[in-house]
């Protein structure tokens, strides 16, 4: 077990928040200055890889972190992944073309993950679980201050300096993390013989790699083209070759055994199922405000806010109740069934619907996403035996991260249908209308003549209508699915020995049947 003094847990905590944020601000800082990066670079056929490269490669270098960090040791791994942060960040910076900018994301990217994935496992490695509720909170806290954070300051700068410092910036944060990392991240680690699993390590790259691709890229080159076919039976293959890879891996990249326990099975599919509705909630809802709401504001990003303070509070609030009580299973319920209310409310949105309604409805959602994301990982953290810890908890933003993916391809293959039926009835001259570019650009229509205008208004609220009612059934799934997580005590310490939990010995201590907490 390790015994930390509480100032040295709040130093490292301090770190893991810095860096959290570094992390997190890039994550959508640069959409505000896509359009000074395309004046400069030019190649705006190849802008929407500044996006996919970075999420890519994160999704894919998430669970390799994780695993890594289980054979290895966290210090040293996620001080590698902050260089790589800071290093993707200046090549960015330095980019004289649209493809070392791509490149410099990519490296971005697999960095993000490893400072994403790392920080909650080493919160894991200092605290037990009944004392890392509140912490989490923080860190969650932390990451949604950061993501309103992004276009503020990516505004700001792009509007008086060169879209550059977007990314000048972020090494500075990165080294003050890196050097408290050095002082107060000496953690002790027991080395073990290990067998590193290159295949499966190969074969997952491949299958995440083609399922994102299909995703990303099938609503703009058609699903059923011949690229994207392909793209989706190299999924299949190299998925099915994954499975069958780690069922007989020594040291597996994802153990195939920890789907054999419940709650952890649950967990991964609650985090798949929100990832997917988060996207509607993110992008469609600030997309209403600007097109049918009639908002100045044209970085969509600061139109979040409200879901920000949403989650910004209940991550704080259920995370101190979860240390205080020792319970973490209401928490989900009640935040899933948030997330339900206010996906019945988004879809009861029209033009007559003013701002303030929208803006609740994101907070409800805000406060829905607090209760239920951190405290399922934490959840999550508590069972799995010790030596799985890293890979565990990569796993749940793995498959976030998966479902953020596929619920923005979705919704938008969704709203775009729907705009294609819509815009032709009720917008003269439809055929000079472009309903992505509308999409992307929601400025051009004020510009727009009267009628043209109404018509293209009247569109978006009947086509997100529709969006925002395929939220509901996903809402729901993540509901049914809260119900079913297990509660089990949670310990209070690091070690599973040492609360006499027999997890930590066995795989079949997994498929024990949980002793339910009243």
């Amino acid at each position: 077990m390790i015994t930390l003094s509480h100032s040295r847990i709040r130093l490292i905590v301090y770190g893991l928040v810095l860096s959290n944020i570094m992390a997190g601000v890039e994550g959508t800082i640069v959409a505000t200055a896509r359009p000074f990066i395309v004046a400069d670079l030019h190649r705006f056929d190849l802008t929407v890889w500044i996006f996919v490269a970075y999420l890519l490669t994160q999704t894919v270098a998430t669970n390799l972190w994780g695993k890594l960090s289980d054979l290895f040791g966290r210090q040293r791994l996620y001080q590698l992944s902050i260089v790589i942060f800071m290093s993707g960040s200046t090549v960015c910076g330095l980019a004289t073309s649209m493809n070392m900018l791509i490149v410099g994301r990519a490296i971005q990217g697999v960095g993000a993950g490893g400072v994403f994935t790392l920080t909650m496992t080493i919160m894991g490695d200092i605290l037990s679980p009944r004392d890392r509720g509140k912490y989490v909170g923080y860190m969650a806290g932390a990451f949604a201050v950061a993501t309103v954070l992004g276009p503020l300051v990516g505004g700001t700068i792009v509007d008086h300096y060169s879209w550059r410092w977007i990314f000048f910036l972020m090494p500075p944060f990165g080294m003050v993390s890196l050097g408290m990392s050095f002082f107060t991240l000496r953690l002790p680690f027991a080395k073990r013989p290990h067998r590193i699993d290159y295949l499966g390590a190969l074969t997952m790259a491949i299958w995440v790699t083609a399922i994102m691709l299909y995703l990303s890229f099938g609503e703009q080159d058609g699903w059923a083209s011949p690229k994207m076919l392909l793209a989706f039976g190299v999924f299949v293959v190299a998925l099915a070759t994954f499975i069958w890879v780690e069922g007989r891996a020594a040291e597996p990249i994802l153990p195939l055994h920890l789907f054999r326990e419940r709650l952890f099975t649950t967990v991964v599919a609650t985090h798949f199922v929100v990832g997917t509705v988060l996207t509607s909630v993110s992008i469609m809802a600030p997309l209403f405000l600007q097109i049918v709401g009639g908002s100045s504001a044209t970085r969509s990003g600061l139109l979040t806010i409200p879901l920000t303070i949403g989650m910004l509070l209940t991550s704080v609030i259920s995370g101190r109740r979860i240390s205080t009580t020792g319970k973490y299973r209401i928490y989900p319920i009640v935040g899933t069934g948030m997330m339900v209310c206010a996906a019945i409310g988004l879809a009861t949105m029209g033009t007559e619907t003013g701002r303030a309604l929208p803006a609740a409805y994101m907070f409800l959602f805000g406060l829905g996403m607090g209760n239920t994301m951190q405290t399922i990982t934490v959840a999550v953290q508590n069972r799995v035996r010790h030596e799985d810890l890293g890979v565990a908890t990569s796993a749940t933003g793995f498959f976030r991260g998966l479902g953020q993916t596929a619920g923005s391809a979705v919704y938008s293959a969704i709203l775009v249908g729907r705009l294609d039926h819509w815009l032709p009835r009720l917008v003269p001259d439809s055929a000079l209308v472009n309903s992505a570019s509308l999409r992307d650009s929601p400025r051009q229509i004020l510009e727009m003549p009267d009628a043209v205008r109404v018509g293209i208004v009247e569109s978006f609220s009947r086509s997100l209508h529709v969006v925002f009612l395929a939220g509901i059934p996903a809402c729901v799934i993540a509901f049914v699915l809260a119900w079913r997580i297990p509660e089990y005590p949670l310990r209070s310490s690091q070690s599973a020995h040492a609360d006499g939990d027999t997890l930590a010995d066995s795989d079949t201590a997994l498929d024990a049947v949980p002793v339910p907490v009243h």
